[in-house]
């Protein structure tokens, strides 16, 4: 165990490795995750009363966008109105208060070093940098997410969880994998009363959400994200998508503590795995000492969704970070500072200084396409795409999502029922789909080999520089 830093320097540290999350915004393009263009498109429609994606032909209900984020963004709305720059601005200074919540809930956890290790190496980690400023919510989620363990360890807060459980699942609804935390110590007590209490907060939510989503004729966007994964073969594909993830966020965490040459390499994947099995054993540890730990059950469960989940970014991560480095130094017990301390020097020697420089998404990469459909187009044209909310926001034209059909005769008919005179497509293109295990994948390409189809589609335009096409629909 290292000495007790004074307070002194403990502030100074977390201020600096703020405004390292500061000075980094935006490092994204507005649009460059496609769900922050919806997102602000859903705040707006929060504040129109009427909670349809306005920039699409018959404006559909926004049944793809749980409410919970938009509402949070409201405030920014009323004093900015529609300016990305408010947006991204306030999603930073979210995930720049998150290492100080991390260390509020660390400390009562870890030994005074390691708890300010823990933070420090969530404030600079090139997975946190790498999402600043970016209109995702991840950042108020985890800042939730702290909250709601801070509020757990004072009886006299004892009517806050159930609200902030809510929070956690409307704002994203992979906060579903709180809940056997939140309940573990009242069902394993036989508390039955207290666990259905904690529950009804989150359960009206999900139920008001899916009986919304039911009168627009729908169902939630997750519904389909997750069917969708499995089917065309789904038990033999299960083995797949996990080992894929598995793969991917290991590498990924990994990474962080590795020159960026070595990011996708085999020693990035082994000291993944190395930390992930720290991680396990720490987090077992814990639960034999409480068999109601919140932090052991948080972290399992979310790891476990996150490994079946048919999508893989590395924001992802991010909320799991401060659990991942609490677990890892759980198992290391009287070592974990000086082990924590190394991980700090590594992360901040390979990528401390990434991120106060632009990145190869500072702009968007289609932006020669973009410019051809803004001068050579009717701004009434109707835009189809993959990432149509992004994509229409950038060529300035009303867009609708490219559906998926058996043959290009159905695809220029269904184009034509969404008032689509333009496809957009652009080649390989990273969606964050699970490898071969996502039968959407397997669409996706079937939708570019459709639109090649010269009876059914002429091209316009093509950047092969961009990668990118533009069809008009005949």
């Amino acid at each position: 165990m290292l000495r007790r830093f004074p307070l002194s320097w403990t502030v100074a540290a977390l201020s600096l490795a703020s405004l390292l999350v500061i000075l980094s915004a935006p490092a994204q393009y507005f649009g460059r995750q496609h769900d922050d263009v919806l997102f602000v498109i859903a705040t707006q429609a929060l504040s129109y009363g009427s909670y349809r994606l306005f920039t699409s032909p018959g404006m559909p209900p926004l049944t793809i966008v749980t409410p919970g984020f938009p509402a949070v963004l409201m405030p920014v709305h009323w004093l900015a109105g529609d300016w990305p720059a408010a947006y991204q601005a306030f999603c930073a200074l979210v995930l720049a208060a998150c290492p100080w919540l991390a260390w509020l809930w660390l400390r009562r956890r870890l030994d005074p070093s390691s708890a300010l290790f823990c933070a420090l190496l969530l404030a600079t980690s090139p997975l946190t940098l790498s999402q600043s400023g970016t209109v995702m919510p991840e950042g108020i989620y985890l800042a939730l997410f702290c909250l709601w363990l801070l509020v757990e360890e004072h009886r006299s807060l004892d009517r806050w969880p159930g609200p902030l459980l809510l929070a956690l699942t409307q704002v994203r609804p992979a906060g579903f994998s709180a809940l056997p935390a939140a309940v573990a110590g009242s069902l394993l007590a036989r508390r039955w009363k207290e666990a259905a209490l904690r529950l009804a907060w989150p359960a009206a939510g999900a139920a008001a959400w899916f009986l919304w989503c039911r009168a627009q004729s729908s169902r939630p966007h997750e519904i389909f994200e997750w069917s969708v994964t499995f089917q065309e073969g789904a038990v033999a594909r299960v083995e797949e998508v996990v080992w894929s993830n598995l793969q991917y966020y290991l590498g990924s965490l990994g990474s962080c503590f590795l020159p960026a040459a070595l990011g996708s390499s085999l020693a990035a994947l082994v000291l993944g795995s190395v930390l992930g099995l720290l991680a396990a054993l720490g987090a077992g540890r814990a639960m034999a000492k409480d068999r109601a730990c919140k932090e052991a059950w948080a972290l399992g469960a979310a790891g476990l969704m996150h490994a079946f989940w048919g999508w893989q970014y590395e924001r992802y991560l991010i909320p799991l970070i401060p659990l991942l480095l609490w677990a890892g130094a759980k198992a290391l017990g009287r070592f974990s500072g000086g082990f924590l301390g190394l991980l700090l020097g590594l992360q901040l020697i390979f990528h401390g200084a990434d991120f106060l420089k632009p990145g190869a998404w500072s702009e968007p990469e289609l932006k020669r396409t973009y410019a051809w459909i803004r001068e050579n187009t009717d701004p009434s044209d109707v835009l189809a795409s993959l990432l149509y909310a992004r994509d229409g926001y950038y060529a300035l034209r009303p867009n609708v999502a490219v559906p998926s059909t058996e043959n290009s005769s159905e695809l220029a008919r269904a184009l034509r029922l969404r008032q689509a005179r333009l496809v957009l497509w652009q080649e390989q293109l990273d969606l964050g789909l699970t490898g071969a295990g996502s039968a959407l994948s397997r669409r996706i390409d079937q939708v570019g080999e459709q639109l090649k189809d010269g009876r059914r589609f002429k091209l316009l335009f093509a950047d092969p520089r961009e990668k990118s096409s533009v069809y008009e629909v005949l």
